[in-house]
């Protein structure tokens, strides 16, 4: 589809690197930098292909500099461990899907209690606040049942239904230290 290269090309024209990735490096002692192809590719490749998708990358660029502040910090080892153990059980699976679109990988109700934990560590740490924490559990609860058994291009597919981009929409809305609107910057590496 043009529109969809088009964005993907204007994303890569406008945007250096992700400073979130670098973010998260410091604060979390994970090597996710050196993955930055690979997401670049998660960003053009996957979510760039449906509505919700474009949605959460300019929702990422907007709001770069609020994680780049809430992670400003390394983070406690006990968070730092779990953080790495989440990168080395996931970023494998990531590049399998990634890499190999006809990937046999499907989403299961472990990924949503993993992410579920990483919801909580992150509110235990700080990082995100109680409304931020619920309304991201309830956004996980509205789409989890239909989001099981899915693979890469069904998982795509779902998140191109304007159904799911309008309940991301409004959850967003419900927390209000996100930015929705406005011009996001060119990145580079961490000031």
């Amino acid at each position: 589809d043009d529109s969809r290269e088009f964005i993907s090309k204007l994303i890569k024209d406008k945007f250096d690197s992700c400073e979130v990735l670098d973010a998260i490096q410091l604060a979390y002692d994970v090597p996710i930098t050196d993955d930055e192809a690979l997401s670049d590719d998660v960003r053009d490749e996957f979510m760039s292909q449906s509505a919700t998708g474009r949605f959460l990358i300019t929702l990422c660029y907007l709001n770069s500099q609020l994680v780049r502040d809430r992670l400003a910090d390394p983070q406690d080892p006990t968070d730092q461990a779990y953080a790495q153990a989440l990168y080395d059980d996931y970023q494998p699976k990531i590049a399998d899907v990634m890499t190999n679109p006809s990937s046999s990988y499907v989403l299961t109700q472990a990924d949503g209690d993993t992410y579920s934990d990483l919801l909580t560590m992150l509110y235990g740490s700080g990082v995100i606040d109680a409304t931020e924490q619920s309304v991201m559990e309830s956004l996980k609860t509205t789409h989890e049942s239909a989001m099981n058994g899915m693979n890469r291009s069904q998982v795509m597919a779902y998140m191109d239904h304007y159904t799911v981009l309008d309940s991301v929409v409004t959850a967003v809305e419900a927390m209000p230290a996100l930015q929705m609107v406005g011009e996001a910057q060119a990145l580079g590496g961490l000031e």
